[in-house]
């Protein structure tokens, strides 16, 4: 690595008498070390923890009623102000397409139904069921 300099490492010591390893900033301590963060590392961690609880609180959009709840309270937050309109219009444009999804399964749901309950015809017996 010729021409490059070592980065410092963190002068932190851990409670374990081991150093830690991170880069340092100016201060001489890493990010996670530095009372002088300590404000931009709660802020971090605060907001860290409410997107991993958005993904294990996802609630699931599979069936009519579930959307047209999800749909009333999208509604509800742009005329109250809550969701900006270019916001909604995009979930509510995903909303559209998630309808679509479950028409178009539960269509095909009832036609194989159907189908099963039909017996077949003498053309699709010689044919082989197909088409």
């Amino acid at each position: 690595m010729h021409g490059q300099t070592e980065k410092p490492a963190c002068g932190f010591t851990k409670a374990s008498g081991g150093e830690c390893r991170a880069f340092a900033l100016p201060s001489g301590l890493c990010w996670n070390h530095d009372p002088s963060r300590a404000e931009e590392r709660h802020r971090a961690r605060a907001k860290g923890g409410k997107v991993r609880a958005l993904k294990s609180h996802t609630p699931r959009f599979d069936t009519p009623k579930a959307l047209i709840g999800f749909t009333g309270l999208i509604l509800g937050g742009v005329l109250a102000g809550r969701i900006a309109p270019d916001v909604g219009r995009a979930v509510l444009y995903g909303v559209s397409i998630q309808r679509q999804l479950i028409e178009a399964s539960d269509l095909e749901r009832r036609l194989a139904a159907l189908e099963a309950q039909t017996p077949p015809t003498s053309a699709q017996r010689r044919s082989g069921g197909q088409w």
